[in-house]
């Protein structure tokens, strides 16, 4: 990228799965993600994301627990990135201890803002469904009010990627101007 404008940022974000395991993030790249997340929006600032990040450098054994809960289609390639970071959503709100049933929808927007500012900072995330939730909250004992929302693969790409298409439905599919499938045009 040549300029790191909103919109570069955005259509240079991907989720490749050609990491660099040769090439590690930094601490200093690692604070600025974690700083980028803090400040993403949610409902009555309640923040009810939590991150756990493990280091495959400084935290081997705790990188693996989560590397042999993804799925066998995830590990082949997941295994090769710097780091993986476990996405949590709390289900109550910490003001008053009732559902929230927004928290997974602000977890996930603190996630997207990580890997805007990964992909501004020249790095690479994948996110991943394809986990055993339950083998996560077990090997961390995340307390049962926290649900792992998905798995994201952080590092460097590599510099001959395999080939990654970035395929997108129609716009009109998804985004409906003033009624129910009426499709917005561009």
């Amino acid at each position: 990228m040549t300029e790191n404008t909103l919109t570069n940022v955005l259509e240079e974000r991907h989720s490749g799965r050609s990491f660099d395991p040769s090439k590690k993030v930094s601490d200093k790249d690692l604070n600025e993600l974690i700083k980028a997340s803090h400040i993403a929006p949610s409902c009555y600032n309640d923040q009810p994301w939590r991150f756990l990040i493990c280091s495959k450098e400084n935290d081997s054994a705790n990188f693996q627990k989560i590397w042999q809960a993804l799925a066998e289609g995830n590990q082949k390639w997941a295994g090769q990135a710097s780091h993986l970071i476990v996405v949590c959503s709390d289900t109550l709100f910490q003001r008053n201890s009732k559902p929230n049933r927004w928290g997974s929808y602000d977890s996930g927007a603190a996630a997207v803002f990580m890997m805007l500012k990964a992909t501004e900072l020249g790095l690479l995330t994948h996110q991943m469904g394809g986990f055993d939730e339950k083998k996560i909250a077990e090997s961390f004992e995340i307390p049962s009010r926290y649900i792992p929302m998905s798995v994201m693969a952080l590092g460097y790409e590599l510099e001959k990627p395999t080939e990654y298409i970035r395929e997108r439905r129609p716009i009109q599919e998804q985004y409906f101007k003033g009624e129910w499938g009426a499709g917005v045009q561009l």
